[in-house]
């Protein structure tokens, strides 16, 4: 029993203490845990898992979360002593003191054998003096427990390659997040200079129409200037302050050709310059007036009006208009209702819609009815005016549309040639059919047409589709 004495935890408890504050010094502040695959902020020093902070910053803000500075997943420092570090503290802990003999607390004598039927640990005197063992079987000890060591070894080497797999999938994951957070920097610096240079476009485009508008601004200074100077001139002849009478009737024909020639000078056109901007992300509108002459007559009827088929990027629109209000792919669209009296009083509302095939989709509540007439939106002759125009979302969504306008017109394009090919068969057989008689009163012809029966019962070895065309050329060609 000294033996089990003399094991001490004298020094246990401080070596416990230190091996609880390196644990804390090598703890994950996102998830608390020991740290795995230990990474740096390179602002504040902190330590942190790289799943962890991977995670963070890929799923939150590009931020530090323990000091706020901004962060991204290439700038983190790799800490490569730390796992041998952690392997080290493990050793240490996990080193287990040297265990006392297990002694029989019956016999007070060391255990050395094992009851195979009571799965008993026993001495030698329970194997040879207890009747509670009489007639059972016995082996060492030492054997058993090598055995059962052995076979615990093995499932741990099953559990340790089941992690191993594990952590190799988990590498996998790990290498995706990575390839995922590089391919989002990629798109987001992309996308930045792909708005940089829509927005020198832009800018671009302005500088153009500027250009427009102060070459003209200029011409009009300019004409300004000469007709200001000519009035200034006459308005000092007309004066009799200025100028004696006697001078104005003798100049008064210059005076008055100055005059007319200042009237008829060839006047600046002013042009307008477009305020719209090219865009390279959203295409323009596109639509049809749709002009209702008689809506009162067809608003007392209830009338469900339809305005004239619009044509699109392969699709087809129409504007639909109804008095009452009746209960794929997303376009935009806008309607806007004239005022004939104040144009600035024009209705516009746009929308964004989900459309299928022949769906319906629009503002129930556009305008009242009752106050159409007051307002000046319906003319004296009593027609209402709407201009409806459509476009996609987006430039992406416009190609799609017309690549399915182009396949559909291709695929229609392929049935008509076959049907095509199909009625040149049906008009060609019967030509074949009054020329054969006459290629059998010749002997070449009649052995080629031996030769073309032989063939012709092969099925396998020639298509329909070859055939025909074929054996048509030939009897042509020797025909003529």
């Amino acid at each position: 029993m000294q033996a089990m004495s003399a094991w001490s935890p004298s020094v246990t408890p401080r070596r416990l203490a230190d091996g609880d504050e390196v644990d804390d010094i090598l703890r994950c502040f996102i998830c608390f845990d020991r740290v795995v695959d230990a990474h740096l902020c390179p602002s504040c020093s902190s330590m942190c898992c790289k799943t962890c902070i991977v995670r963070w910053l890929t799923e939150r803000r590009p931020q530090c979360p323990h000091c706020q500075a901004e962060l991204y997943a290439e700038n983190l420092v790799n800490c490569r002593f730390v796992q041998d570090l952690a392997k080290a503290m493990d050793r240490m802990q996990t080193r287990a003191p040297v265990l006392p003999r297990e002694m029989c607390p019956e016999h007070d004598v060391e255990l050395q054998y094992v009851c195979s039927d009571c799965q008993q640990c026993i001495c030698a005197d329970c194997s040879m003096l207890s009747s509670k063992h009489a007639g059972h079987t016995f082996e060492k000890l030492a054997v058993v427990h090598d055995r059962q060591a052995q076979r615990l070894k093995q499932e741990v080497a099953a559990v340790e390659e089941r992690i191993a797999q594990l952590k190799e999938q988990d590498a996998v994951i790990s290498a995706n997040i990575n390839a995922i957070v590089l391919g989002k920097n990629e798109a987001v610096t992309a996308l930045r200079a792909a708005m940089n240079q829509m927005h020198e476009n832009i800018l671009s485009q302005m500088r153009s129409k500027m250009l427009i508008l102060e070459a003209q601004r200029n011409d009009l200074a300019r004409e300004i200037s000469v007709l200001e100077s000519i009035v200034h001139e006459l308005s000092c002849h007309i004066d009799p302050n200025l100028c004696a009478r006697s001078e104005l009737i003798r100049r008064s024909i210059d005076l008055q050709s100055m005059a007319n020639s200042a009237r008829v000078r060839a006047r600046t056109k002013v042009q307008s310059v477009s305020d719209r901007f090219q865009s390279e992300i959203a295409p323009e509108f596109h639509g049809a007036v749709f002009c209702l002459s008689s809506f009162l007559e067809a608003h007392a009827n209830e009338e469900l009006i339809y305005s004239q088929p619009f044509s699109r990027n392969g699709l087809t629109w129409r504007l639909k208009m109804s008095s009452e209000f009746s209960g794929a792919e997303q376009y935009e669209y806008q309607v806007q209702m004239v005022n004939h009296r104040d144009p600035e009083k024009t209705i516009t509302r746009r929308f964004c819609s989900k459309f299928e095939s022949g769906e319906s989709w629009g503002y129930n509540r556009f305008f009242r009815i009752d106050a159409l007439i007051r307002d000046g939106y319906i003319s004296e002759s009593g027609a209402l005016v709407l201009r409806f125009s459509v476009r996609p979302p987006s430039l992406l969504l416009a190609n799609a549309e017309l690549q399915r306008y182009a396949d559909s017109l291709e695929a229609s394009q392929l049935r008509s040639q076959r049907a095509l090919r199909r009625l040149k068969l049906r008009l060609l057989l019967p030509v074949i059919e009054m020329r054969m008689p006459r290629m059998l009163g010749d002997p070449i012809l009649s052995a080629r047409r031996v030769t073309l029966n032989r063939t012709a019962k092969q099925p396998h070895r020639l298509r329909r589709g070859n055939l025909v065309p074929s054996n048509m050329g030939s009897v042509g060609q020797m025909h003529m």
